[in-house]
């Protein structure tokens, strides 16, 4: 099936939905700093018993939505030197 002719929306096996296992560090976990916090459960992510100011280590996918959405940003000080 070609492009055009596929249904808005309909996923395609091995695109970006389908990358399981693509041998990329996607899916390492992240460490993140905690900016703000309003609740305890921010866009589905626990953040029980965590503060601001909190160096908190997440799968990548939730650690890349809550750092595009202000609420972290990525701790690179843990990082250095360790790969």
């Amino acid at each position: 099936m070609r492009d055009h002719d596929r249904p808005r929306g309909a996923r395609v096996e091995g695109g970006p939905a389908g990358r399981e296992n693509a041998g990329d560090d996607s899916e390492r976990p992240m460490d993140l700093r905690l900016t703000r916090k309003l609740a305890e459960v921010i866009d589905g992510v626990d953040l029980t018993g965590r503060a601001v100011g909190d160096i908190v280590k997440l799968p990548a996918s939730e650690a890349r939505l809550l750092i595009a959405e202000g609420w972290a940003v990525e701790d690179t000080k843990g990082r250095q030197g360790t790969d």
